[in-house]
């Protein structure tokens, strides 16, 4: 089917108001939901928690301070237009220590320390986070938080690291009052006499609060709008004002009935999952295909335009980047400004076929214009995509926005089924892309970040008998100094025992913060969107979600291959140097050692389709795995799967290792992603590294990949360069490569952002799986942007 592909010149005068308006606004932390929190805490006494957390959802979406602005898709998380809640809940430290959200530092007032100060005393020995490091130190005998301190591995206690994808296509289509029903028509089935009903019970009870409370927030808007209208002077913007409030009326207690409506439905479903758990990776999932049917038929009636219709996108694309959270010193350095707001286009239908229709393209084309970071746009790349949607998407690439990436569609399915023995065919065809780029059917996983383990770190302890050199500590195994191996197999297996040691405590980490998560924090909200949960009675981590993943991640694995690389090249196979000397020189940071860094440096490295170096990396990935399936993930729903998603924290990784065998020097940042070359190493064109990185990992046991390519502007100027752009991803995803994103910059526009930041403000680039404001980014990431690698075509 071919598709009318729009090229809008600009933005509308509105759309260009609304998006400066976004840079000019100070972003601020709100207290306000910090006040329901505790009270509703205090006044809980000894209901289940379920119906806790439901009554703060409740008595914020009721009492919170609503604004309406210029853009007339409403509805935010604060009573701020970028501001940010606070999660005591979680944690009470990050409160305490840092003023860090995914916009920026944030100044407080006395007014918010003293609430501040507040829910602290109440949550101090009560958080996620202090539950979490009292169970794992009574069952291993090891302080997490010290793990965490000197960056060995993080983990998520104190954070809401969970992914969800809710059923929107369920509230446009019958709205809160439709998924209301539905809960009491199941609750009518419980009987409360027997043990195992009674949280169920208390589950539909739970549902049915915080449906309530979001359509109560709603009309709560429509109130808003309408005494705004009465005041309003201007013509236009009273008329505005009115089709707000009749929207607000209608959605989303009710179906959506137009384009307009199911947009607006959207939203507040949308900000209402981040408003009940902060995590990052709600996603907006297949958002082409819910949509559409609105979209078409306001095209036919002649209810909107196709220029309406991508204004409207480009002013829900600002929406998205208002979206932030408060974050602690490690996470916020580790996320980057990243919320993983992801939207896919392309892909499947369930049976198959190719899935794309017009809004997939509208959604470029917003994209192309607005020039936002959210929402975090996926490709699910497959053989059926026709020619013409691919060259939009190309052209959408050489903005430069980092967005779109490219998943393989065909390599999803077969993890899908390979993974979860109970997904049909249908279901491994119809799936979201959640978080950076891991993949699962819709609106159906319950899903957890794990472990992020600093391999560097382990490979400094396996050379030091145990000890972390940076902070003296004895935190690894006592399994022989770097001296006492005489041969590469010793080396590499005393390496190998202080990450089984490692993965295991990970894995224990994060088993017991998802328990802590599922028995403490429910979100019934979102649940109510999420496939089996309500049809169970249960709530997401309980076990009401159909399929279940978790899975830790395996940071820093190239630069542990290519020093691992340097070791059995340099000192086993050809003894140019011996262990000393090497371990002297990482000691020094390789002052006075310049010779023997060069010698480094110059060692095979992973990119360049050299099997020597990207066969180590492929070890190094298959031993996690084989160290992951030993452990079932959360509810035993699936067999452990491992992600290859690192987001930002090689940025902070890299602060806390010293120099390593590979050549890099201490404290720099480690290489970004997951498959991607260090920077500078990768010196045999894009088809070289493509063919490395499809080597490195086994793409369908991994639920994720991230694979970052960096080219110069000028190789992609014109329609042949875009051309050889789309067979590159082609090639790549026909040898069975995962993932593959691209950022179009040259490190002149990037030193250009770093000394003039004012004139830079709306510069986006792609940092792992997702985009940033370059100007916001940790100077030690914008370094590492720019020493990227910049490859150009033949």
């Amino acid at each position: 089917m071919s598709y009318q592909v729009m090229h809008k010149a600009t933005l509308t005068e509105k759309v260009k108001r609304v998006k400066d308006s976004f840079f000019e606004t100070e972003v601020r932390l709100s207290t306000e939901r910090i006040k329901f929190v505790v009270q509703a805490y205090r006044e809980a006494g000894g209901e289940a928690p379920i119906i806790t957390r439901a009554k703060v959802f409740d008595r914020y979406l009721r009492g919170m301070t609503l604004f309406i602005d210029e853009n007339p898709i409403v509805g935010s998380l604060t009573r701020y237009r970028r501001g940010v809640n606070a999660y005591p809940e979680w944690s009470t430290n990050a409160m305490r220590m840092s003023k860090k959200t995914s916009f920026g530092d944030v100044s407080l007032n006395a007014e918010e320390m003293r609430d501040i100060d507040e829910a602290v005393a109440y949550f101090r020995d009560k958080t996620h986070a202090s539950k979490v490091t009292n169970i794992f130190q009574a069952l291993t005998g090891v302080d997490r938080r010290e793990l965490n301190r000197y960056g060995v591995f993080g983990d998520t206690a104190g954070t809401p690291m969970g992914f969800a994808n809710p059923d929107y296509g369920k509230v446009l289509a019958k709205g809160l009052e439709g998924v209301i029903e539905e809960a009491e028509q199941e609750m009518a089935k419980v009987a409360p006499e027997l043990h195992d009903d009674l949280p169920r019970l208390d589950f539909y009870h739970a549902v049915i609060i915080t449906a309530k409370a979001v359509i109560a927030w709603a009309q709560r808007y429509a109130a808003l709008a309408e005494e705004m209208a009465e005041k309003e002077t201007d013509a236009g913007r009273k008329a505005e004002l009115r089709s707000i409030a009749e929207t607000c009326r209608r959605v989303p207690a009710k179906p959506a009935r137009n384009f307009r409506e199911a947009v607006q439905s959207f939203w507040f479903i949308h900000c209402a999952t981040w408003i009940e758990a902060a995590e990052p990776g709600i996603a907006p999932g297949r958002f082409p295909q819910y949509m559409y049917p609105y979209y078409r038929q306001d095209i036919d009636q002649s209810g909107i335009t196709r220029e309406e219709a991508v204004d409207l996108l480009e002013l829900l694309f600002i929406k998205f980047s208002e979206i932030g959270i408060f974050l602690g010193e490690i996470i916020s350095t580790g996320a980057q400004l990243h919320t993983g707001q992801t939207l896919a286009l392309g892909g499947f239908t369930r049976d198959g076929r190719d899935a794309t229709n017009e809004l997939d393209f509208l959604v470029l084309e917003a994209e192309n214009q607005v020039r936002m970071l959210q929402p975090s746009t996926v490709v699910v790349w497959h053989n059926g995509l026709s020619h013409e949607f691919l060259l939009k998407c190309a052209e959408a690439v050489r903005v430069g926005l980092g967005k779109p990436c490219f998943i393989n569609g065909h390599v999803a399915v077969q993890r899908h089924l390979d993974r979860w023995k109970d997904c049909s065919l249908e279901e491994a065809y119809d799936f979201a892309v959640v978080g950076c780029v891991q993949t699962g059917p819709v609106h159906a996983i319950d899903s957890a970040w794990g472990a992020l383990i600093n391999f560097p770190k382990l490979l400094e302890m396996t050379l030091n008998n145990g000890v972390d050199p940076i902070s003296g500590k004895q935190l690894g195994l006592q399994a022989g100094k770097g001296e006492d191996f005489q041969t590469y197999e010793e080396l590499n297996a005393a390496l190998k025992k202080q990450l089984a040691y490692f993965t295991e405590l990970g894995r224990k980490a994060s088993r017991i913060a998802e328990n802590v998560d599922a028995t403490f924090l429910p979100t019934p909200f979102a649940a109510s969107l999420t496939d089996d949960c309500l049809k169970r009675g249960k709530d997401i981590l309980a076990g009401g979600a159909k399929f279940g993943s978790d899975a830790d991640c395996l940071v820093g694995v190239v630069d542990v291959a290519n020093s691992m690389t340097a070791m059995k090249k340099l000192i086993f196979e050809d003894k140019k140097i011996t262990m000393k000397e090497l371990l002297q020189a990482l000691r020094a940071n390789f002052e006075g050692y310049e010779d023997l860094h060069h010698l480094l440096l110059s060692a095979p490295k992973y990119g360049n389709q050299d099997d020597f170096a990207d066969s180590i990396v492929r070890e190094f990935y298959d031993e996690f795995l084989k160290e992951e399936l030993k452990y079932k993930s959360h509810l035993g729903k699936d067999d452990g799967r491992p992600h290859g998603v690192v987001v930002a924290i090689h940025s902070f990784y890299g602060g806390v290792v010293g120099a390593l065998p590979s050549g890099r020097k201490k404290g720099t940042t480690l290489t970004d992603g997951s498959t991607s070359a260090t920077p500078g190493t990768d010196r045999n064109g894009p088809t070289a590294l493509i063919h490395s990185g499809v080597a490195a990992m086994n793409a369908v046991k991994y639920s994720s990949n991230i694979f970052n390519l960096k080219f110069h502007p000028t190789a992609l100027n014109n329609n042949e360069a875009l051309g050889k752009l789309l067979a590159l991803v082609k090639t790549y995803m026909d040898i069975g490569g995962n993932h593959i994103q691209f950022n179009v910059v040259d490190a002149k526009t990037l030193r250009d952002a770093q000394s003039q930041p004012g004139q830079y403000k709306d510069l986006v680039v792609r940092v792992a799986g997702y985009s940033a404001f370059f100007v916001n980014l940790d100077p030690n990431v914008q370094q590492e942007l720019i020493d990227r690698t910049e490859l150009r075509f033949a």
